[in-house]
């Protein structure tokens, strides 16, 4: 017994003498190994030039000679616009303008492409040009590479301007796997452009319609996403649903203590207004001295229901609880600096089917345009 205790005992003193000599290696290793930094570096944005053409008067082109090519260069890590006039293959003539210099832009609604931007020359003396720009989404993305260089670099405490975003979805009760593709979309109208479809926006609005994820699990699947795609810890501000209907709201961690005065509601448009697998949830709240109202909805479904869904739209209008208790006597189209609604509307399009797939697949929209009964109510004053 005695014996075989002494051979225990050897055997067990080498395995610790084993153990201590593989914890030293790894340590060894360990420390010799670079270390890796815990958290991503934010990715920086390159240079992004747009060509434009300076807009004159048929005065000042006589003078001119001819349009003028330009090039505007946004530097948003260095906080600078290079104005650049192309003459044939060469390009000379620049000026730059640092953040501070950019005093306004001024975006035309007749041409939707031109922009006008006033500079500051010199103290109290400022100079406009006005732009045209390829399309309009090429302006957009101007202006919010312009927008985010100006934020980057300003030394006010407030932000100068905020960009939103806003998406509605109807999942139709399928869970998302993955939804990176619908937070950088780009379709018609003003619309991310390429460009700048990686810049992180101030305030995420997401709708969803027939979402069947319960309402944390939905807020923590937004922010891991948001995460991914911008390196940022966005902070849930508000999340409302009505059913399978959900509105939730994540903001940039440095405009958590700027918002204030939040509200949520909710209201049922389902069969004799007491089921909530139709109708609408809101948010709203203060963004510094800004009222925001946000309204996702589900209106009632049918080629014949337009009238049905016209009284939904009446019903959530003047239904809806949000914004200011004070202006509770009107309805909220008229509560708020900045009214966002949207959701899945139902309104259809009245043509053959087989119609309407000939004109999508010639990219051929506008006679779709006047079908749609959406603008055909919005045309008579219904909505």
């Amino acid at each position: 017994l005695v014996l075989k205790l002494s051979v225990l005992k050897d055997f067990l003193s080498s395995i610790e003498k084993k153990a201590l000599k593989a914890l030293r290696d790894i340590s060894t290793t360990a420390q010799s190994a670079p270390s890796q930094p815990s958290i991503r570096k934010a990715k920086n944005i390159p240079v992004q030039a747009f060509e434009v053409k300076l807009d004159v008067n048929l005065a000042d082109l006589t003078k001119i000679g001819k349009s003028q090519k330009y090039t505007l260069s946004v530097d948003v890590e260095g906080g600078k616009l290079v104005v650049m006039k192309k003459q044939r293959d060469s390009q000379e003539d620049w000026n730059t303008f640092t953040h501070d210099k950019i005093r306004q832009l001024i975006k035309s609604q007749r041409v939707q492409n031109k922009l006008g931007i006033v500079f500051e020359k010199e103290k109290d003396k400022s100079q406009r040009k006005d732009f045209i720009f390829v399309s309009a989404r090429k302006r957009e993305a101007f202006c919010q590479l312009l927008q985010l260089m100006k934020n980057k670099h300003s030394k006010q405490d407030e932000p100068d301007m905020i960009s939103v975003f806003t998406g509605t979805w109807n999942m139709g009760s399928v869970p998302p796997q993955k939804i990176t593709s619908w937070l950088g979309s780009k379709g018609l109208g003003k619309t991310l452009d390429e460009m700048s479809v990686t810049i992180p926006h101030d305030i995420y609005v997401f709708g969803t319609q027939e979402n069947s994820m319960g309402d944390k699990e939905w807020v923590d699947f937004l922010r891991g996403v948001l995460k991914d795609c911008t390196e940022i810890e966005y902070r849930p501000i508000a999340m409302q649903s009505l059913w399978n209907i959900k509105i939730a709201v994540l903001v940039k961690p440095e405009h958590e203590n700027r918002i204030s005065h939040i509200g949520t509601s909710s209201v049922k448009t389902g069969i004799a207004n007491t089921l909530g697998n139709k109708g609408a949830v809101g948010v709203s709240f203060m963004f510094n001295g800004t009222s925001f109202g946000f309204v996702n909805c589900h209106l009632t479904s049918g080629n014949e229901k337009t009238a049905r869904r016209n009284q939904n739209y009446l019903d959530i209008l003047r239904l809806l609880s949000l914004g200011d208790k004070q202006l509770s006597s009107f309805d909220i189209s008229l509560r708020f600096t900045h009214l966002f609604w949207f959701g899945d509307l139902n309104y259809r399009l009245d043509m053959d089917i087989q119609e309407i797939l000939n004109y999508i697949s010639r990219k051929e929209f506008e006679p779709l345009l006047k079908v749609d009964q959406l603008n055909l109510e919005k045309e008579k004053h219904k909505i």
